[in-house]
């Protein structure tokens, strides 16, 4: 944690150093310069450095793909609605790819099942908390 922040300190004096005729545009420039060191430092020399992985679902895959979109969406259809945040408008993106399996093999049942699955698990989670 130390370094983190010692890192995003030693960014944010290079940009006073770097910059110092910006001093009307800091606001504009100051968020563009923290992505791009971000973006240098997250998908660029620390996973070819081996210090941290890449950024889980920067690879464009399709797996990472719909994961990235389940998780901007946040509307799992396993959870409860009491475990959604914000209300139903907020959880409207869909992206739409072509199936990496045949459909037409998933049927209603399966998907009750696996729905049924869900929210056991969910009531033994709440249950051994006390929830």
């Amino acid at each position: 944690m130390v370094l983190h922040v010692a890192y995003g300190a030693g960014a944010g004096a290079a940009f006073t150093v770097l910059a110092p005729g910006a001093r009307g545009r800091r606001a504009v420039l100051g968020p563009v310069w923290g992505a791009l060191v971000w973006l240098t430092s997250y998908e660029g020399w620390l996973p070819v450095a081996g210090i941290l992985p890449a950024v889980p679902g920067s690879s464009g895959s399709v797996a990472d793909l719909a994961s990235r979109s389940r998780e901007f969406a946040a509307n799992d259809w396993a959870e409860s609605p009491m475990m959604r945040r914000g209300s139903p408008l907020d959880r409207n993106t869909e992206l739409l790819l072509k199936a990496p399996f045949d459909l037409s093999r998933i049927t209603d049942a399966a998907l009750e099942k696996q729905h049924l699955t869900e929210n056991a698990r969910i009531l033994a989670y709440e249950t051994e908390r006390g929830l």
